[in-house]
């Protein structure tokens, strides 16, 4: 968006205009007259090169109605627009993308700060509705075979099947030899408004079993926030599966301990389906 540096009372080539500068922070505001906030970050290089300017981020978008609003909203620290990084005290929507100038991984950034949070929640709200958007649309190329294969490949050299479904496995197969068979690698897809590859499937009884990681799903028995808009993608996920003939039925990672409730579950599943199966297993789930 920055091409040059500009002074109060500029606009910039999409027509904005700059009033204002706080501290680090610059304030502008589109020919519509709502208002955003920007920051000058860090100097950056082309490849081998000298330094060509500056990093620019937006920390809250073009979404601010008045002037007023926006100066309490930079009193308040941008609350919801923005987190702090640990390290250096800097806001940002991501620090996630960040954390490379302080030469740390997301998983060493946490083990060191347990508490300090990746994502803002305007970020990881519009994150999930923009994913939504995506695989609800089906040109976009997560719904190609390509993107699928891409996928399955990922998924294999992270050695899925994980240790939790596993176990799982191991316990359904123990119920009712050989008529579960893990296909989380990506190798089979249901086509709905959210294109789904079951964690297990069980095609003789038309049954599809997801394990939710606790931290990836966000688990509210766990105290997991749901970081990445899990709850309403696999909502859409379950209906994909019922859509195409199949009962879906989710475990929880923390529900790998109790074996008679799985148990209970699945035996009750394969023996005794009827119409009322669905508001049965709602009212049991975590």
């Amino acid at each position: 968006m920055r091409g040059v540096e500009l002074k109060i009372g500029s606009c910039d080539k999409d027509g904005n205009l700059m009033i204002d500068v706080i501290g680090d922070l610059e304030i502008w505001q589109t020919p519509e007259g709502k208002y955003g906030i920007w920051r000058k970050d860090r100097r950056y290089t082309l490849s081998n090169g000298p330094a060509r300017g500056y990093k620019w981020i937006q920390l809250v978008p073009f979404n601010i109605e008045t002037e007023g609003e926006m100066r309490e909203l930079i009193a308040s620290g941008m609350q919801d627009y923005c987190v702090s990084c640990q390290i250096c005290g800097k806001q940002f929507q991501r620090v996630s993308n960040h954390l490379k100038v302080h030469g740390i991984t997301k998983k060493a950034y946490i083990e060191q700060f347990p508490k300090a949070e990746l994502y803002s929640n305007w970020y990881k709200a519009k994150h999930s509705e923009s994913k939504l958007e995506d695989w609800a649309d089906p040109e976009h190329r997560y719904n190609s075979q390509e993107f699928r294969d891409m996928k399955r490949e990922q998924l294999i050299k992270m050695r899925k099947p994980t240790a939790p479904e596993l176990e799982l496995l191991k316990t359904l197969n123990w119920l009712y030899p050989k008529e579960f068979e893990y296909v989380g690698d990506g190798g089979l897809w249901f086509n709905g408004e959210v294109n789904a590859n079951p964690d297990i499937l069980n095609e003789k009884r038309k049954i599809v079993v997801e394990m939710n990681g606790c931290y990836w799903h966000g688990c509210d028995i766990c105290g997991y926030e749901d970081l990445f808009g899990a709850k309403v993608r696999d909502a859409k996920k379950r209906e994909t599966y019922e859509k195409n003939g199949y009962l879906p039925i989710t475990f929880w990672e923390h529900e790998m301990f109790d074996t008679k409730y799985i148990v209970d579950v699945i035996t009750y599943f394969c023996e005794e389906r009827n119409p009322d199966i669905i508001q049965f297993y709602d009212s049991i789930k975590v």
